[in-house]
């Protein structure tokens, strides 16, 4: 007998949830919260009528149905999907070495930073637009050839943004030849920063262990397989 992969998501940062409250969600949808409104899906979001699970209408960029977490039987997986607009509020935390794809979206502070590689020869060129917080519609761009790209808001920073949101050393980014452009939450030192380094969603598998943020809301993702019933 396949066993069932079951999922759960723990609050761990909510205005309006309690901290520790969990979600349970198998292949079927959501067991907890509201009433299922589409089966085999549980869909998170600012509606009562159309979300399993509800946030604050007024919560920070939450559309009435603002992601998806759907389960696929081919790859015994969930995905989480964002059904709202470019940079509206689903995001997973970094909290191992990313690589970054252009059109990427990172969030850290008040800032939502666009992300943009180019290839030509042997240079390749990051240039990262900042579409909210204290550098919005600055571009700064970065060659291959240069060292780390340090983000925070102390002087040694290569891109330093008077933020209070931001830790001193909010996080790094650099070229590795046989990865690309890779960002590390927190400093050189593997000191994580206090708020994170988050991306925008768009579709991602879960995994057990990684933290997604909805809004203001973030959760704690957890995977378990069993033989019950649904």
């Amino acid at each position: 007998m396949r066993p069932i992969l079951r999922l759960s998501l723990e609050v761990v940062e909510s205005s309006h949830f309690d901290i520790g409250q969990t979600f349970a969600i198998t292949p079927a949808g959501c067991k907890t919260g509201a009433a299922a409104k589409e089966p085999n899906k549980t869909l998170i979001g600012a509606a009562a009528n159309l979300c399993d699970i509800v946030l604050i209408p007024d919560e920070e960029r939450i559309e009435p149905k603002q992601c998806e977490i759907a389960f696929d039987p081919s790859s015994n997986s969930y995905t989480l999907t964002d059904l709202g607009e470019e940079t509206s509020g689903t995001y997973y935390k970094i909290e191992e070495r990313f690589v970054l794809h252009s059109e990427d979206l990172l969030a850290f502070g008040l800032s939502i930073v666009s992300v943009q590689i180019q290839e030509r020869g042997s240079v390749s060129t990051l240039t990262l637009r900042f579409w909210s917080g204290p550098k919005t519609g600055e571009t700064p761009s970065f060659g291959s050839n240069d060292e780390v790209i340090k983000i925070g808001r102390v002087a040694d920073c290569s891109i330093k943004i008077d933020d209070a949101n931001l830790s001193r050393h909010q996080c790094f980014i650099r070229f590795e030849p046989t990865r690309g452009w890779v960002v590390t939450d927190g400093d050189v030192a593997k000191k994580p920063s206090a708020n994170g380094t988050w991306l925008c969603v768009k579709t991602m598998q879960l995994t057990h262990g990684m933290t997604i943020r909805v809004g203001a809301t973030a959760f704690k993702v957890h995977l378990v397989e069993d033989y019950e019933d649904m």
